[in-house]
Order: C-alpha cells, then structure tokens, then sequence
C-alpha cells in the first residue's frame, strides 16, 4: 500500500486463527478480527486453501475471498490407491466431524461410490480423526483413507500417527503440501 499498489492479494495457504470463527464461552473471534485487520491494511482479495469455516467470509466488508479446494489433487491421489470405478472395491465416504459433512458429501456424490474415505480441512493432533479411524476399523472397514488439506501434524501426532498406522487403523493419508 505505502508503495502505491492498485490493489493488493493476500495468499495464505492457511487463513489464521480460521478455527476461531464462532464464540465458545470467551474465545475470542480471531478469524474475524484478522479479517478487519486486512481490510485496514489495504488487502482487497484473500486466495486461501480449504477455509476451515465458510462464516470467516462473512466478516469481510471489502475483501474478496477466494477459497480455493484441494479436491482435484485428493481425487487424482486417491484414485492411484483405491480402484474408482467400483469394480474392485467399495469407497465408503465418511466424515470425521460435523464440521466436515459438507466436505465428504461431496466427495461421495462426485466418486458415486458405496474401503472408509474421510476428507477434513486441517489436521492439529489429530484426535478427531484417529478416533473416526478407530469407530471404522471397530466396524468393520477393511481400508481407512484419509484426506488432509492442510495437515499441520502438530503436538506428537506424528508418532500417534505412526501408531495407528502399525495398529493398521488406516491404510493411507492424502496430504497437500500446503503447509510445513
């Protein structure tokens, strides 16, 4: 801005604080607040990757969001490990959270097949979808894939996830390489 741009995109693979988008007691509404903080600063388009909440547009005044979806990249990684037609295998689509419906309901109508498949925007610890992973292989899933925006593998879920993996709870996880 100080250098006389007409306008000015923001490229963040990972919108901050994008969990912080709703009031849990006295949580904070930082998602929100940052937004307001890039409006002040000049920034007139956002181009992020998955946005954990659609709402965190919704504090936007000015800004354009553009949210762009890994959905492609997931799709081409999944088909190189699980047959897509149907013909030697069953895809289960799953959601690891409420959070995450929308999500999966569009992997499950776009492969239009009845294997557990779990898509979720960011993985911290991991917990929620270790716990999914769990519920499935209790019930029966022979293959447990699953599908990370944004893995971040923060805490120690690199060695929960090494665990799981010797336990046989999943088969694979699908990454982006959005983020370190």
């Amino acid at each position: 801005r100080q250098s006389g741009a007409s306008s000015i995109t923001l490229v963040v693979p990972v919108y901050p604080y994008s969990r912080q988008h709703k009031k849990k007691g006295r949580e904070g509404l930082t998602a929100a607040m940052l937004g307001h903080v890039y409006e002040m600063l000049g920034v007139s388009r956002i181009i992020t990757l998955d946005i954990h909440s659609r709402e965190i547009v919704n504090a936007f005044n000015t800004i354009n969001l553009e949210n762009l979806h890994a959905s492609y990249q997931i799709i081409r990684e999944l088909g190189k490990i699980v047959d897509l037609t149907g013909q030697k295998e069953e895809l289960v689509v799953v959601s690891p959270d409420t959070g995450a419906i929308d999500r999966n309901k569009f992997y499950a109508s776009g492969l239009k097949l009845k294997v557990a498949f779990l898509a979720d925007d960011m993985l911290g610890t991991g917990g929620t979808l270790l716990k999914a992973m769990s519920f499935l292989k209790e019930n029966g899933a022979t293959k447990v894939i699953a599908a990370i925006s944004l893995p971040f593998f923060t805490g120690n879920a690199i060695e929960l996830f090494d665990e799981a993996y010797k336990k046989g709870l999943f088969y694979r996880i699908i990454g982006t390489n959005a983020v370190y």
